[in-house]
């Protein structure tokens, strides 16, 4: 997608082509590009990569809310058979959280850890 060939350097406006890539959900990890070289033609690499997001209870969004990210349940321990000497029910809240990694570029979650 990010691959361009033979382009002329007055059609292209590398810039824009960066702009437009980051707001797709890319991440420029290299700008090989020199608009300062006096040459007609010559090889230039700009490289992206996905950029990746980290949801999870601290860091949630609009499509997952902290509702689906952190779950609290009661664990309930209860013990029997001691007659008198047997010890009240033991709780505790259990708190169960989920993270994600969202793929920027093609919209999606790549890793659920449910």
């Amino acid at each position: 997608m990010a691959h361009l060939e033979k382009a002329r350097l007055d059609d292209l406006n590398v810039n824009q082509i960066i702009t437009t890539l980051q707001q797709k959900g890319y991440r420029l990890i290299n700008n090989g590009f020199n608009p300062q070289l006096d040459k007609d033609e010559y090889d230039f690499v700009v490289t992206f990569r996905h950029s990746y997001q980290k949801i999870d209870a601290d860091h949630p969004t609009n499509d997952f809310p902290v509702e689906d990210l952190r779950k609290i349940g009661t664990q309930t321990v209860h013990y029997e058979g001691a007659r008198t000497k047997t010890p009240i029910d033991n709780e505790t809240q259990v708190e169960i959280n989920r993270t994600l990694i969202y793929d920027q570029v093609e919209k999606k979650v790549i890793k659920d850890n449910d």
